[in-house]
């Protein structure tokens, strides 16, 4: 994992004043940030059950993005990708791997 700068810390802070310095919190949203990335691709298959929580919340949230129609409001968003990255570290077989 790329070490995080100063300002990036900052930034993170800034856009979400409930982000964390966890390595391995950071690692599930940016593994969140990929599924959204692919759910913003028209021609990316749905994600299947071996793809986490994570990915899986990131890609529909893509997908919402594309189709312009929020499935939810943010708050419970924001709510359902928590519950997602939590998830994601209780399934994880250690929190030392980082």
């Amino acid at each position: 994992m790329p070490k995080e700068t100063n300002s990036l810390r900052k930034f993170r802070r800034d856009a979400n004043p409930y982000a964390t310095d966890d390595p391995v919190r950071i690692a599930w949203e940016t593994e969140m940030m990929y599924g959204y990335l692919d759910g913003r691709k028209p021609d990316s298959p749905e994600p299947s059950g071996n793809r986490s929580h994570s990915y899986r919340h990131g890609f529909a949230n893509g997908r919402d993005d594309l189709a312009k129609r929020p499935r939810a409001t943010a708050a419970v968003l924001r709510q359902l990708a928590e519950e997602a990255i939590d998830k994601d570290i209780e399934a994880s077989p250690s929190r030392n791997w980082h």
